[in-house]
Parts: C-alpha cells; structure tokens; sequence
C-alpha cells in the first residue's frame, strides 16, 4: 500500500527517526519564513529545506523587465515575496553557478538576489550576476549597480568587466528609508560594498523577497540562505 509523503513523514517520527525532506511549493504557496511563491510560467522548481531556498529554472528566458521582446516573457521569472511597510532592511546569501551557459559566442543573463515591487510600472532589483552580449564584447560583465525601472524607463544602470563579485556566493543588503533606497553587497556577509543609493517612488507598502532571473540555454540553481527582514 503506497504511503502518502505526510504518511510516511510520521511513520518516521513514530519509529523514532525524522527526515528532513525539501518541501516543494507551487505558484501562489507560501513558505514559512520566506513568502509567495510567484512564478507565472510554472515552470520552475521551488524547494525550502533547512533554512535555504532553492530556486531552479529551466533554459527558457526568465525576466523582470518591460523591454524584453515578447510581453510573456517581460515578468515571467520565479520569485518569493511577502508584504511590508515602512521602513526596513532585507538582506540575504545567494548561492550559484554564475557562468552557467554563458560564453564568447553565448549571450545570455544569469542573475539572482533581492526584489522591491510595487507594479510592473514600478520595482527594485539587486542582483548577483553575470552576463554576456557578443553584440558589444566577448568578455562577460556584471551589474556593479542596482536595476531600478520606473514608468518604463531603466533610470540608472551600471556595468564592468572586472571581477566584482568573489566566488560562487555573495550577501545582498537593501536598507529603505523613506524614499531613498540604499543597496549593498557583501562577500562574507561582514564587509558591505555600497552599490549605489537610488530616490525612488515607492509606495509606504511594497513587496520584497528574492527573485531569479535567466537567459540562457541551460537550467539554473540558486540557493538562498540567511534571509533576514528587520523592520526599522
């Protein structure tokens, strides 16, 4: 007789012995500690196990942005959002395989991290990322910047060549206080490296959580750990 997962889950404990198993959640399931689930498309893989929040998504282009080329695709990508007022600070460890798919001939988008959203006319991302475009360069580049759009128009963006983020990890940090958005990353969660503070035009209640943007031809991972909201 097959044992459902909750079943089976209790036999364990009865018998002395729990398992943690990653809890699975859909578009529209919350997860404790962490928020909604939102992914459009429902093609994604979201799993919560031992504080970390793994998102997989597949190689289809997974976006938050007004300008891509197809409407579907424009606000597609997976994320985890809960609601907050006020002023706060979000921070949050990401985790990933940064150069996966990408290439001197392959151009595509890996980038993964914090999310402010108030509308698709309105939102906030910081990001760990890597990204290519033989169009202009061979060599892969990085936001060293957050992606701010308003109304439709990216009001400030910033790229380089060098090695900015160190290894496979870095810590995010965005810090609200009244209109002005403070943005910070950090590769050991101890020295913060200022991103850059932006006037935005955010309501007193927004969305905040963690998202995972992609446009390569390869699945990606993300693995976030460490989120922390403290309301101010």
């Amino acid at each position: 007789m097959r044992k459902s997962r909750s079943g089976l889950m209790c036999a364990l404990a009865a018998g002395g012995m729990l398992l943690a198993l990653p809890a699975t959640a859909k578009d529209g399931e919350q997860i404790r500690g962490w928020g909604r689930v939102i992914d459009p498309d429902d093609d994604c893989r979201v799993e919560a196990a031992d504080g970390k929040l793994t998102i997989t998504v597949p190689q289809t282009r997974q976006d938050i942005w007004y300008g891509a080329s197809e409407e579907k695709e424009r606000f597609g990508a997976p994320r985890v959002m809960q609601t907050i007022s006020g002023d706060f600070v979000i921070t949050v460890k990401v985790s990933a395989d940064w150069t996966a798919g990408l290439g001197a001939d392959k151009a595509g988008y890996n980038g993964a991290g914090l999310l402010i959203w108030d509308s698709p006319k309105q939102y906030l991302r910081l990001e760990r990322n890597r990204y290519v475009n033989p169009k202009y360069s061979p060599r892969p580049l990085s936001f060293n910047a957050p992606l701010y759009d308003l109304n439709e128009h990216r009001t400030y963006f910033n790229a380089t060549f060098d090695d900015f983020f160190e290894g496979p990890s870095s810590y995010l940090r965005m810090i609200r206080r009244g209109q002005k958005i403070v943005t910070l990353t950090s590769p050991d969660g101890k020295t913060w490296i200022s991103m850059g503070t932006l006037d935005t035009e955010f309501p007193d209640v927004v969305q905040v959580g963690v998202d995972v943007v992609s446009s390569t031809e390869v699945p990606l991972e993300v693995t976030f750990e460490e989120l922390v909201i403290e309301k101010r």
